[in-house]
């Protein structure tokens, strides 16, 4: 099960994240630039807007701004994405 709390998950996340903002699909993830805020996205699975990312000069970051456990069950339920995860993981 996903769980935002571990690193290595987050890590996995931010990956898909920064690939749909490159032009990789993924179903049901969208990166939704928010108005007149230059590099900054919202982030939406599964038509639920779960944070935010924004690009900075030397990396980016990432505002989860949803409960951990609702994280958790969109990612479980969308099969495209939590087998993206699954492949970074094995990836290594």
């Amino acid at each position: 099960m996903f769980d935002i709390m571990n690193s290595y998950h987050r890590d996995a996340l931010e990956e898909v994240i920064q690939g749909v903002l490159n032009n990789i699909d993924v179903d049901g993830v969208q990166m939704i630039p928010k108005p007149s805020d230059g590099e900054v996205y919202n982030i939406v699975i599964s038509g639920v807007r779960v944070g935010t990312y924004e690009q900075l000069d030397d990396g980016y970051n990432t505002d989860f701004n949803i409960k951990p456990g609702k994280l958790s069950e969109l990612v479980t339920k969308n099969t495209a994405l939590n087998q993206r995860i699954q492949e970074i993981f094995q990836e290594g």
